[in-house]
This record gives C-alpha cells, structure tokens and sequence, in this order.
C-alpha cells in the first residue's frame, strides 16, 4: 500500500491504516504530531486500544462483522485517546482499500473536532442561563387590568421601554405600545382577558430605534368568583439568545461546508490517486517515448478537465523544446511547435532546475488569447528531460492537489522516458555489436578462404621438394637428420595452420547454416572403435589410462557421422591434452527411447565454476593464472557446440572434486531443418 501511505501522510486529519483484523499498520504524519506516537509504537496494536473505553465496544463489533468496505462509511464522533491519555474528541470515517500486491488494509481517517465540540458547549451554557433567566420570578414583569391599564410595572419592565415608571402606570396598552404594535398584540390581550394563557415571541422595536426579540406570556389574573380582573405580563429579552442561535444556525452552516469541502478535497485525492496508478501502470510498462507521453497528457486532461495538456522534450545540442504529444478540448493545439530555450529564459531557467510553476498571460496570445498555466519540469536524477504543460481558462487557479499530481506524473515520466531510452541505446549497442560480430565473421570466414589455398600449395611444394631431395640424395642418412626434422617442422605447422583455417572455415559454414547433413544409420559398437584408436595409443605413450564403456544393445543412430566424428575427436583430444598422467579418460555411452547420451569424462583437472558459462566461446583460453597452460586456438569446443546444435543434440558440461564431464545428448533420428541440405546414402 505504499502509493496510498504516500497520499494519506500528507492528509490534514489524523489516519490509522491497520489490517483486516484491525491491527495497526500504519500512523500519517498528522496522526504522529496529534497522538504523540511514532509508527513502531503503535505497530501491531490493535486499533480499538486508541478510543475511549465506551466506543469500543461498538468499533469491535463494526469490525468483526466485515460491514467496512471500500464505499466510506461515517461512524460518527468517538474520542480518540492520545499517547498521554488525553481524550480527543474526532469525528471518524472508515474506509477499506484493497491492493493485488499486499492485500485488505481499513483505513481510519479521524477528523479533529475539538474546537465544535468546545463551541457546542459554550452555546449550551449560555442557552441554559438564558433559560433560567426566563424561568425566574419576579423578572420584568407589569400588572395590566381588565381596561387594559398598566397597573404595576417594574423597575427592568421600564428599563425595557426607556420610560420612567411613573410614566407607563395608567397607561392602556394601547397608548403604551402604540397603533401599529398594539395591532399586532391584540389578540393575544383579549384572549388573556378572557381567560386563556397566552404565550408569543415578537420583534420590537422600541422608541429610541432598538430592536429586540422578545418572549412575553400573560397569565390570567381571577378573583374568587373567576372573573377575570386583569393579567400579568412576564416578559423575557431572547435578543442575545436569537443572536446566538444565528450564529450557530451559520456555524452549523459554515461546519457542513467545510466538511463537504473535506470530503471533496478527499475524493478528489481519491481520484488523483487512481489516475496517478492508472498513469503509472501504463508509462511503466512502455518503453516507447511517444506512447509514454501520449498516456501522461491523455490522463491528466481528462482528469483535471483542463483545456489542454502537451508534453515536450528537451534537445539540448540544438537548445530546442519540442511539443511531442498534445490533448486539446477547447483551446487550440500546438502539437509540433519548436521554441528556442534561450529565447524564454523568465520560462525555462525554472524549468531547468527541475521547478514549477503557474501563472495567467497578462498579454493575449494571438491565438489562445489570455490563459492560466501550470508548467512543471519532467527530470530524473541525471537531468531534465523535457516538460509538462497545462492550459485552461484564465480565471483557474491549479489547487495543490492538481499540483502535486502533476509533479508526480511528469516524475514517473521521467523515470519511464529515461528507462525507454537507455532500452533503445541497449537496443542501438546490440544491433551494432552484431554488425560488428557479423563483420568479425565475414572477415575470418574471407580470410580463411583465401588461406587455404596458399597453405595448401606450401604443403604440396613442400612435399615435393623433399621428393626432389631424396631423389638427389641431399637428405637421408644420419649426416641430413637436420633437415629432415626441418622438414617435419614444416609439415607439422603446415597442418596446424590448415586445421585453424578449417575450423574457421567449418564454423563460418555452420553460423551461416550452409552445411549438409549427410545422414546415415550408424551401429555405435562398430563404428567407434576406428575413431578411438588413435586416441588408445595416445592415452597409453602419455601414462593415461582410455577407458570405453559401450553397453551391447546401444540401438542404431540415424546421424551425420561426419560432424559426430568430429565432436567425439575434440573432446578426446582435449582430454588427452590436458589429463595428467596416471589419471583416466573415460568414453561411455546409454540409451533411451528416444535419445543417445555419450559422455566423455576426465580425471585429475577441474575448470572453475567461474569459467564454464564461456568454454564454448569461440576464442575463448582459460586465463593465464589458470592451471590449464597449453596451446591452441580457442576454437575445439565452440566447434563441438556449433556441431551439436547442428545435429540437434544437446551438451552440458560439469566439473568439481577433480574431475570434468561432457555430455552430449543425440536423437536416435537426427532432425535435418532444410531437406534440400539433407542427404541419404
């Protein structure tokens, strides 16, 4: 869940992520100042630990019962406890993410609501104060009689009307209140006087221009025979109450619209988030620069419903910005252009060292006339690669969030565009070492070629001027041994020059698959004897011991006997070459239905581990520290390889505790991929 623990540290309410069973996995950064815990504290604590003793209960049912699910689902206010045991009243939201790679993890998002609940008490205080003001007697209270004449008034009833008492007893209610005020109240006296009590809330609005909202009751006033005599007015300034009530009507107000605004800030988060992942998921899987660019501009436009979004890259040998990949919706494109660098320096000099930044043209463009921008750098540890740009009307403003989005796409663009062109510059090496290795082929293969000839003729003019001395009777006899071991000299090399050039020769045909299978049934137990005979006598004047192992219903092979011949003799000849003396050398071979393993093994040597990946390089000598120091070209082995892939067999080589092992694994019917190169005898 490392992409949502990126998004939820940065969330400015406090987070709990645990997993499934309600164990602790995770504390944002908001989570860590609040609660005064760090993440290894509270790792693998469970949750229901941080509330209060009476929440408790309900939260471990809520998560017992599998009810969290990835739609948000508001609890309601708990109090959260923090490290030192001090209760803080949240308001608390869970929600269950979900992830391929690291399974179920519920989120706890608490959102701080101390400060409402500090308020919703303050208010309750003072309602209830004015409540028990209401409630008490005597307050501002008059008597009015049955004619509707004051009668007795108090002292805080005449503070209310700005008039001395004195001036307020006698009066009628009329007089007192007015024409207009007293219409109103009219009804509410004649039904006191005729027994009911009356309760009604008015606005009044008093001689020096105050207004005041007021509760007033009037309460009946009978003798012993239930005649009305009169009632007493009890009146109550719910003013400041009413001021109060407005103020929390638009505190309850302004509360819900910042809580809506929260939830918005969050699901717009959410949905920054998936872009952000859907984003990534495409630029990583490509290493092609277009589609990379095309998927970053496509995404962003859609998702923050900008105008349009293009993406350019940088060439810094022509100090050029080129716009490679644009999405317009209402505002022209301009997908191709070409700006100079060095001509918008107040534009790119921010760009090259990696920043962003907005801003609205003050002065229109010709064609998109005035816009608002948002520009930020596409750069990875090893430079800027190019940029980002995202144009809309000119009365937006990008959020944080929309900025924090785009540093992280063109930050994943960056590592995608830098991983598709080091894959391309890959790409470029391989293909031009194989121009070169096919270069490297043609040469040796042309130059062999044109070798053989004259080495050839050197052997034939070298054996003919011995006839010619022997015959002149210039060589023989013990007084010539000089010459004549000249003249083994010269064969000797002669040969070993031609068995070069005819491995060359033989490995060039195979690379370029030119060379015919002559295919025939060969019988193993007949056929090897010729070929390991040479190799006995050798085995035996070097102190070596050849053994054959060849079981007596070892089935016929369809083969090139040709190419197995010549497999059979190099890795005899390296094993003679270099066994020690006293050591064997071992030839056997096994069946199976379908396939005939030979193996040639060797005592006394052992190739380091190190090495045997590249024995059947062609060239390649075990280096010089290495134990093995004798002659040759390099070229035995890659032609046993060459051959046996040639024939459709297999070979694997081992070697530990002393000893070193070929296996060759052939089909009983050798393949042949061109029947046109195949031949039956």
């Amino acid at each position: 869940m490392k992409l949502y623990d990126a998004l939820y540290d940065n969330l400015p309410c406090i987070c709990i992520t645990t997993d499934r069973s309600g164990l602790i996995v995770d504390l944002n950064q908001m989570g860590r100042q609040r609660l005064g815990y760090s993440p290894q504290e509270l790792l693998g604590k469970e949750v229901i630990s941080l509330f209060a003793a009476a929440d408790r209960g309900s939260l471990q049912t809520y998560l017992a019962d599998g009810s969290v699910s990835v739609e948000q689902q508001t609890i309601g206010d708990v109090s959260l406890l923090d490290k030192k045991g001090e209760s803080l009243w949240i308001r608390l939201t869970l929600r269950l993410l979900t992830d391929d790679l690291s399974g179920e993890a519920i989120v706890f998002f608490c959102e701080d609501r101390s400060e409402v609940r500090q308020l919703e008490a303050t208010l309750h205080n003072k309602i209830r104060q004015i409540q028990l003001i209401a409630d008490a007697l005597p307050g501002k209270a008059a008597y009015v009689d049955a004619q509707q004449r004051y009668r007795f008034v108090n002292k805080q009833y005449g503070e209310w009307s700005k008039s001395p008492v004195e001036e307020i007893l006698g009066q009628t209610v009329q007089q007192f209140m007015g024409t207009s005020g007293y219409g109103e109240i009219q009804q509410y006296v004649e039904a006191a006087l005729s027994g009911q009590t009356v309760s009604y809330k008015i606005n009044w609005r008093f001689a020096d221009g105050q207004e005041r909202y007021m509760a007033v009751k009037y309460v009946p006033h009978f003798n012993n025979t239930s005649e009305v005599l009169g009632f007493f007015v009890i009146s109550q300034d719910l003013t400041e109450y009413k001021r109060t009530e407005t103020v929390l009507q638009q505190f309850n107000t302004d509360l819900e619209h910042q809580v809506q605004e929260r939830t918005a800030q969050l699901q717009q988060a959410l949905d920054f988030e998936a872009t952000l992942k859907r984003i990534t998921d495409k630029v990583r899987d490509s290493l092609d620069e277009h589609q990379i660019l095309q998927a970053a501009v496509e995404e962003l436009a859609l998702v923050l419903s900008v105008g349009c979004c293009n993406a350019a890259l940088y060439d810094y040998t022509r100090g050029t910005s080129t716009i490679y990949y644009e999405h317009a919706a209402s505002i022209p494109a301009s997908q191709g252009r070409i700006a100079q660098l060095a001509e918008f320096p107040e534009l790119y000099q921010p760009l090259l060292q990696g920043e962003y930044f907005q801003f609205c043209s003050l002065v229109p463009n010709p064609v998109r006339g005035r816009v608002a921008m948002l520009a930020c750098s596409i750069f990875d540890d090893q430079g800027v690669l190019g940029d980002l740009w995202l144009i809309n009307q000119p009365d937006h403003v990008f959020g944080e969030l929309e900025i924090r989005l785009v540093q992280q796409v063109a930050n994943q663009c960056g590592i995608a565009l830098r991983q598709a062109r080091l894959y391309q510059t890959s790409q470029n090496q391989v293909e031009e070492l194989e121009r070169l290795n096919q270069l490297k082929d043609d040469f040796l293969s042309t130059v062999s070629h044109e070798l053989r000839s004259p080495m050839t003729n050197i052997k034939l003019a070298t054996q003919m001027l011995e006839i010619i001395l022997k015959q002149a009777g210039a060589i023989g006899g013990e007084a010539n041994n000089q010459v004549t071991r000249y003249f083994q000299i010269l064969y000797r090399e002669c040969q070993r020059e031609l068995s070069l050039i005819n491995d060359l020769l033989d490995l060039s045909r195979l690379d370029q698959e030119t060379v015919p299978l002559m295919l025939t049934a060969i019988d193993l137990k007949t056929w090897l004897p010729s070929i390991i005979a040479p190799f006995l006598e050798r085995a035996h004047g070097q102190q070596q011991r050849l053994q054959v192992n060849i079981p007596a219903d070892l089935p016929k092979m369809t083969i090139d006997p040709t190419s197995l011949e010549r497999i059979l003799t190099e890795l005899l000849n390296n094993a003679c070459k270099y066994t020690p003396a006293r050591e064997t050398i071992t030839l056997s071979a096994m069946a199976t239905p379908e396939k005939v393993q030979l193996q040639v093994s060797n005592s006394g040597v052992e190739i380091a581990a190190s090495e045997l990946p590249h024995i059947f390089e062609k060239f390649y000598r075990i280096p010089s520290n290495d134990p093995w120091r004798y002659g040759g070209t390099g070229l035995g082995l890659a032609l046993v390889k060459k051959l046996a892939d040639h024939l459709g067999a297999s070979i694997q080589v081992e070697s530990a505790a002393g000893k070193t092992k070929f296996t060759i694994q052939f089909p009983i019917f050798c393949p042949y991929p061109d029947p046109h190169l195949s031949q039956f005898p």
